[in-house]
C-alpha cells in the first residue's frame, strides 16, 4: 500500500507492506507484515511484524506475531503476544506476553472438546429418535446399493 489513506485500513495478504499514512487505525492479518507509514492505532496478527523507524503510532499498538521487531515511535501501549521481539524504537508503555498454553488451561481445553463429542453424540441419537422415517429411507437407500452410496 503506497498511497495515503483518509480513514481505517483493513487488510489481509501474505506479504503486506504498508508505505504510506493511515490517519486511522491499521488491522492487518499475514504471514510478514511491514509498517513504514503513520497510523494512530494498529493492531496486527501474522509471522513476522517489522515497524519501521519511518513509523509513527499515535496511539496504542497490539501485535502478535512470532517474532516482532519495533524500531518506530509508539506513543500509546505496545501490547506484544510473543515469544520473539526486539524493540529498538521509543514506546510509552510495552507490555510483553508469552504465546504459550499455560498447563491448566490445556487441561480445560481438553475437557471442551469431549464434552463437545459427547453432547454432538447425544445429539446424533436425539435426532434418530425424533426423525426415524427420514433415516429408515436413507438406511434402505444404502442397503439397495452400498457400492454406488459409497462412491
Amino acid at each position: 500500500m503506497n498511497a495515503p489513506i483518509n480513514g481505517d485500513l483493513f487488510i489481509t495478504g501474505g506479504q503486506i507492506s504498508i508505505n504510506s499514512n493511515v490517519s486511522g487505525k491499521i488491522v492487518a492479518l499475514g504471514e510478514k507484515i511491514e509498517i513504514k507509514g503513520n497510523a494512530n492505532n494498529i493492531v496486527l496478527a501474522g509471522n513476522t511484524i517489522k515497524i519501521y523507524p519511518t513509523s509513527t503510532t499515535n496511539k496504542d499498538a497490539y501485535v502478535a506475531a512470532g517474532s516482532v521487531t519495533n524500531e518506530g515511535n509508539i506513543s500509546g501501549q505496545l501490547v506484544a503476544l510473543t515469544n520473539n521481539i526486539q524493540n529498538s524504537g521509543n514506546v510509552g508503555i510495552i507490555d510483553i506476553r508469552n504465546q504459550e498454553i499455560k498447563p491448566d488451561i490445556q487441561g480445560w481445553r481438553n475437557i471442551l472438546q469431549i464434552l463437545t463429542v459427547i453432547g454432538f453424540g447425544i445429539l446424533g441419537v436425539i435426532i434418530v429418535k425424533l426423525l426415524p422415517i427420514q433415516f429408515d429411507i436413507v438406511s434402505l437407500d444404502m442397503k439397495k446399493s452400498i457400492i454406488k452410496t459409497v462412491l
